[in-house]
This record gives C-alpha cells, structure tokens and sequence, in this order.
C-alpha cells in the first residue's frame, strides 16, 4: 500500500499519460498488462502470475480487471476506481473480452506491451479468437518512455530513496576489514538503509573471486589481504530506487585496481555525456569507448545504463545501450553500473543514479568515487 502516499492528482497524471499515448498511436485504448506498469499505473500490482489488464481508453475512464481472489487487495490499495473480476485462469479472457465489448471497443484499435512476459501468446491468441474484429497493435515502449520521465513528486521519493542507498554503502565501507564475510557486511548494510526509512535493501555485495560472479548470491567468503569487494545496492522509498555501485580493496591489488579506474573513468564520461537531447546511443558509446581505450572492452558485458525509479523499472526500461536511438529528456533517471568483470582478477564496479537535468546530469546520492581502501 506504499503507492497511497502519492496524491490523487499524480496518479490521474499517469492515467492521462498512457491516454495521451493512445492518441498518439491512433488507438481506441491501451491496456496494461506488466505487472510493473500496472503497479505505477494503479497503486497496486494486480494478480500476479494471471493475467490482470488495466483498460485505459480514450473515451471514459479506466477499468481494472483481476483475479477474484485478489479483488479486496487491489479495492483497498489500487487507485483505479472501476474494477472487475474473473475466477481463474480458465475464464481471464473472457472475461477481458466481456470486458472491452462492454466498453464498446470489441471492433476497436487496441494497443497491447507484447513485449511482456506476463503476457503469453495463447493470451493474445484466444483475445483474437472471441473477439474476430479486435485490431491489436504493439505498444511495448509507452509505457517504459512515460516511466522513465519523473514527476516532481516520483522525484521526491527517487531522492529519498538515494539517501538511504548512501546511508547503505557508508556501511558497507565501515563494514570492510580482514576476516569480515559477505553476509556480515550486507547484514549492516540492509541496517543501515532500513535505520534510514527504507523498508529493505536491494541489491548486495561480493568479496574476492566472487566478485567474478555476476548476481550471485552473497555467502561466507571472508575478505582477506589483497581482495577486491564491490556493492551494488539501494534502500527505497515508496517503491522507488536509486541504486549505487562502489569498490573497494584490502591493502593493494593492482589488477582489481585498474579496473575500477576504468569503470569510474567510464562513468564520469556518462556523466558528461548524459544531457536532453542526447541519444541513448550516444551515452553508451561515451562510456564503452573510455572502456575500450584502457583495454577491457571484453570485460565490460552489458548496456551502460537503463531509467530506474519505480522497482528500478523492470525488463522493458528504457536502456543506454550500444546503436540505442532514444532521446534523452530533463526529468529521466538512470542507473548507469559499469561492472567489469576480468576471470581470475576481479569483478569491479562504479555507479551512480543520475538525474537528467535542463543542462546535464545530477547525481543523487552525493558520494565521491574514490576507490575504498
């Protein structure tokens, strides 16, 4: 129910967004169907695992439609007024077509993020079927373009959420000495953020050779002369994240040492490049090139950075990745971690959640990028 915190009129802003977007591609109506995008939508997440389509047409006002098991939840946490319900899986499209010829749109144009696992093909087949006259048209990147540009109130929360990130990664960097392991050192971080406000920590750390091991899970690898440790981390607030990455070494490791130089050059290039008008391209090739020159363009295996905000905004974001044709805008944070990863060095990272401003980029968290020692 953390979503209750922001007004009525942000949440009618997101509704008349995606409204907007139907216009825009000519459509009768939208329906959101990531459970990502229905949570910023409505307030709430919906069914999870089921199909649970938020309506939103262009002319009368939005409708939810859930599992009937999850109907109480989605009334009392949920913003969008109208809601209707189906038993199971056996009867969801049915009841979403009853749904839209109810709304008069059974012969509409529809647009649908079919680029959304929460939304399989037999789903959007069976739509077909009982509704023969129903034009479907693909609107996977509305939604992540509207996400990714914060209202003044998303960025109040978005600049909350850094100072919990920061009140985390100051404890990871008190928490480093010889002998200390991996669960240790998270379990004073995730104190620290939710000591902060923050309902718990995302993300975590890794020490040694585990820091080769991209996501894996924390465990008790201790630190010991000569390792390198690394964090990638966010507190929250109202859902929303602003997530870090910073490296450390215990006493010298010039290999794991040269690495995080090159990350932190890469993202000071972000930084430089990340303005309105800029394309997400562009960002990329800023940072990949400063990468390529210290000669670990191998090393760096991922797309530069991606709008973060609402659960750090999910697989659809808009990403700053190579030949990304995207136009950056005042208003859209990103994440932008440049991890390098050398097998048998180290794994290294440096981060920050950038706000694009009128003129260039802020940082939120107000952290300095030294290397920890």
């Amino acid at each position: 129910m953390e979503l209750q915190a922001f007004s009525d009129a942000e949440m009618a802003r997101r509704v008349a967004a995606v409204r907007d977007g139907a216009l825009e591609h000519g459509l009768d109506a939208i329906a959101v169907t990531y459970g990502l995008h229905v949570e910023w939508l409505t307030g709430t997440w919906g069914s999870q695992f089921w199909v649970a389509p938020v309506i939103v047409p262009v002319a009368g006002d939005p409708v939810h439609l859930v599992r009937r098991f999850d109907e109480d939840r989605v009334r009392a946490e949920g913003r969008v007024a109208a809601v209707r319900t189906y038993f199971d899986r056996d009867d969801a499209i049915d009841g979403w077509a009853a749904l839209l010829a109810d709304a008069g749109l059974a012969d509409g144009r529809i647009g649908l993020e079919l680029d959304n696992h929460d939304l399989t093909h037999r789903d959007v087949t069976e739509l077909e079927r009982r509704l023969p006259r129903l034009a479907i048209h693909d609107v996977s990147d509305l939604v992540p373009r509207l996400m990714a540009r914060k209202s003044a109130e998303e960025l109040i929360a978005m600049r909350i959420a850094a100072g919990r990130t920061r009140a985390a990664v100051e404890a990871f960097r008190a928490g480093l000495s010889p002998g200390a392991s991996e669960l240790e050192v998270r379990a004073r971080m995730e104190s620290a953020a939710v000591g902060a406000g923050s309902d718990a920590l995302r993300g975590g750390v890794a020490f040694g050779a585990h820091t080769t091991v991209p996501h894996g899970d924390e465990g008790e690898t201790r630190l010991a002369q000569g390792d390198p440790a690394y964090t990638e981390c966010s507190g929250y607030h109202l859902g929303y994240c602003a997530t870090l990455c910073r490296s450390a070494v215990v006493g010298r490791a010039p290999g794991a040492e040269r690495l995080y130089a090159a990350a932190r050059r890469a993202v000071d290039a972000v930084e430089a490049a990340l303005r309105p008008g800029a394309t997400t391209g562009a960002v990329d090739a800023a940072a990949r090139s400063v990468v390529e020159r210290a000669g670990y363009g191998a090393a760096f295996r991922h797309r530069t950075g991606y709008a973060i905000g609402l659960r750090a905004n999910g697989r659809l974001n808009l990403g700053l990745r190579p030949g990304g044709t995207e136009v950056v805008d005042a208003g859209m944070t990103f994440h932008t971690p440049i991890i390098l990863i050398e097998p048998g060095v180290a794994g290294m990272a440096c981060s920050e959640t950038f706000l694009v401003t009128g003129t260039g980029a802020e940082p939120l968290a107000g952290l300095d990028r030294e290397l920890i020692r």
